[in-house]
């Protein structure tokens, strides 16, 4: 069974008779599936019929934890227009729908923008069926969380906010650079609350949130210019998640870069989503295999 609503197969006449019931146990509790670029490379311009059919596709593989972004930039319009930015600047802030998934990831601005609202009005509907269905399957839908992705056009309103210029991504020019926001500046907590209220009122919550930073660019830490690697982006996002949702899951997810930057992110990052007891457990084991 493919998860293509438009795959099809064809079932044998007889199917053979199994004695008794099979169970099959997962080696793992959570288990996640999808990534930000596959919203982009297979599923912008995916209908009810398209999702439906993928879910229950889900379910039968024993996914749990499915990545649903689906819908986000209709909260993020609200939050930015409430913040003081025009309707038009927001939308034109957005990229266009296959790019959305390199826009989320702090890639890519503007590029193909002037998303209409009846695009955004109409993934909002769609998101509200993903959730739903996916919960009704047992599944925890991971949301969006608030990374640091701002509209260069925020300054206008909050000029003394802390805000970088990132590099170019994938060739493009430095027009279509986005802007991050230093989590360390006051406005981070308050743009942070205002989309976790808002998408819990849209969308509901499960306490999971995953954010996708660094994907393909200079850490974000190095324009920040701090003393270690990952130190500033990554605590500032992690301490100020657990405040706006309680016992909250956060997902650092990371796509390919400098390996040694890498490893010294992931260990920072592990360090700070991990509840203590599991921390140590990670530590103990690590120590292990270094003695064997």
């Amino acid at each position: 069974v493919s998860w293509y609503v438009e795959d099809k197969f064809e079932m044998h006449a007889t199917l053979p008779v199994i004695d008794k019931p099979l169970t099959i146990r997962a080696r793992v509790k959570e288990r996640f599936f999808l990534n930000y670029c596959t919203f982009g490379y297979t599923m912008p311009w995916w209908n009810w019929k398209e999702w439906e059919h993928f879910i229950d596709w889900m379910a039968l593989n024993g996914i749990n934890l499915p990545l649903a972004i689906t819908g986000q930039e209709s909260i993020w319009y609200k939050v930015w227009t409430q913040l003081g930015l025009s309707d038009e600047t927001v939308r034109n802030y957005f990229t266009g729908p296959a790019h959305l998934p390199w826009h989320r990831m702090i890639n890519i601005d503007y590029w193909m923008g002037n998303l209409p609202m009846s695009w955004l009005n109409d993934q909002e509907a769609l998101q509200k069926k993903i959730v739903a269905r996916e919960r009704e399957l047992n599944m925890r839908p991971v949301l969006p969380a608030f990374s640091g992705h701002v509209p260069k056009e925020i300054k206008t309103v909050y000029p003394d906010a802390k805000i970088t210029r990132v590099e170019p991504w994938a060739g493009f020019s430095p027009e279509y650079s986005p802007s991050f926001l230093d989590p360390m500046d006051p406005l981070f907590k308050k743009v942070q609350k205002m989309f976790i209220d808002m998408q819990k009122k849209t969308y509901g919550t499960d306490h999971i949130y995953g954010i996708d930073l660094f994907n393909e660019i200079a850490p974000l830490a190095l324009l920040l210019q701090t003393e270690r690697l990952d130190e500033r982006p990554h605590q500032g996002i992690h301490h100020l998640l657990p405040r706006q949702a309680t016992a909250a899951a956060r997902l650092l997810l990371r796509a390919e870069g400098n390996l040694a930057t890498d490893r010294q992110i992931l260990r920072r990052a592990l360090h700070l989503v991990l509840p203590r007891q599991l921390r140590r457990q990670h530590d103990a084991r690590r120590q292990h295999r270094r003695n064997q």
